[in-house]
């Protein structure tokens, strides 16, 4: 006659079955989550003005030949004389309106030209064209000669503005301002200097449910740029196994910083995917390379890389219920080592 199984090993049986059911249940929840796709987006492109176009480019002059744009190398309290040309090839009249402008650095790391409503409180008002505003008939080229007058306190390094010709369109509720913009950069006389900040670096991790599903962690920092020259940087943040390179448009994940001007900061902030769970502790090293942009100068500061390390704590919850499940097993194994070991034998 087989004998019976004893109470405690059919208890061991069902904490292990009840064990197996919870990971088999969510492991399958996380796979229907995994196979939903998101509906693609459609874009519209913006149609294109047709009858309005107009360029600008820099006068042959005895300052230089073939240029693309403006660059001077200047003392303070220097005052220099050029001119553009700004050619209208488009088929319909243009009425522009002419100024100089501040650059900055956006939020990409990209330069821009601040518009006549914010303002310029640098460059822009050292830039004084000879005519506000300028009348151009279909296939006709106009010269507008301008001057650049350097402060005489102004601070030694680079500074960067732009030449803008600006069409002004009223509508009925929207006011749009076409502009065409030539850099202007002026590297007034003294010490260059290069230099490259990282702070304000935060780290987050995201686990899935369980530590055998991919991690993710959300990296942000910013980039300043503490020197008097202007910047161009490459970026890469890695981590075990991950490493993430920076791209001129971002297809990376991580944009390279265009253009960096002095005193601009930059926040960076990038995903890395496909991060181990395994260990409670995530460790990711950013490292960003300047070189410093060629001037008027012929002085050519030098910069070196700049890193960061950054480690956060994240434990999949998952890691709990396994624990608890060993916890249990063990338990179990336990007792019934014990019981078996003061239950005496039974005799025939």
């Amino acid at each position: 006659m087989p004998r019976p199984l004893p109470r405690l090993p059919r208890f061991l049986l069902g904490a292990v079955a009840a064990t197996l059911l919870v990971v088999l249940c969510s492991t399958a929840t996380s796979a229907l989550k995994a196979s939903a796709v998101e509906a693609p987006t459609s874009f519209v492109p913006a149609s294109a003005a047709g009858q309005v176009a107009w360029s600008m480019m820099p006068v042959i002059t005895n300052i230089g030949e073939e240029r693309s744009n403006f660059a001077y190398a200047l003392e303070p309290g220097a005052v220099v004389e050029d001119a553009v040309l700004v050619r209208n090839s488009g088929a319909a009249v243009l009425d522009l309106a002419v100024y100089g402008s501040d650059a900055f650095t956006d939020g990409s790391g990209a330069l821009d030209i601040a518009t006549a409503e914010t303002g310029s409180a640098a460059i822009g008002t050292w830039i004084a064209p000879s005519v506000a505003s300028v009348h151009i008939e279909p296939g006709e080229v106009a010269r507008i000669p301008f001057s650049v007058s350097v402060p005489a306190d102004a601070q030694p390094g680079e500074h960067a503005g732009a030449l803008l010709t600006v069409l002004q369109s009223a509508g009925e509720t929207v006011s749009v301002d076409m502009r065409y913009a030539t850099r202007v950069t002026v590297t007034v006389a003294g010490d260059l200097t290069a230099g490259l900040s990282l702070d304000q670096a935060q780290l987050d991790v995201a686990t899935g449910f369980w530590p055998w599903e991919a991690a993710s962690a959300d990296v942000s920092y910013v980039v300043g740029n503490t020197g008097n020259t202007r910047l161009t940087a490459i970026q890469l943040v890695t981590a075990p196994g991950v490493e993430l390179y920076s791209s001129p448009d971002a297809s990376t994940g991580l944009l390279t910083l265009a253009e960096l001007l002095p005193a601009a900061r930059v926040d960076v902030h990038a995903t890395v995917e496909g991060l181990s769970a395994w260990l409670p502790f995530t460790a990711i090293q950013v490292a960003v390379s300047p070189t410093v942009i060629a001037s008027a100068s012929d002085e050519m500061p030098t910069i070196a890389q700049q890193q960061l390390s950054l480690s956060a704590v994240a434990i999949a919850p998952g890691w709990w219920v396994l624990l608890a499940g060993a916890a249990l097993v063990l338990v179990v194994a336990v007792r019934f080592a014990v019981r078996r070991r003061v239950t005496p034998p039974r005799t025939p």
